[in-house]
């Protein structure tokens, strides 16, 4: 099933399957898996798994790190404290 739409509204079936409104709920034959905990999260340095159809990415926003799987850390120009 793609492309659900209830009262002109896109539902988003993955992150339907994380929310707490959905607990307990089976979508019968719809494949739908959390690839994040069926295989373990790839991210490192509490990078945020998300998890796609068939698929997972790490989002890297909030953390140090960049990278597809968060593994390099970020640089900050510290130039300007050199001189101070």
């Amino acid at each position: 099933m793609h492309n659900l739409r209830i009262q002109n509204t896109d539902i988003d079936l993955v992150d339907l399957l994380h929310s707490p409104l959905t607990v307990g709920l089976a979508l019968g034959s719809c494949d739908l898996v959390d690839w994040c905990v069926k295989n373990g999260s790839p991210c490192l340095h509490d990078g945020r798994c998300i998890s796609e159809w068939s698929s997972t990415y790490c989002d890297c926003r909030d953390v140090e790190y960049k990278g597809a799987i968060c593994q390099f850390r970020k640089l900050t120009d510290n130039r300007a404290q050199i001189f101070l």
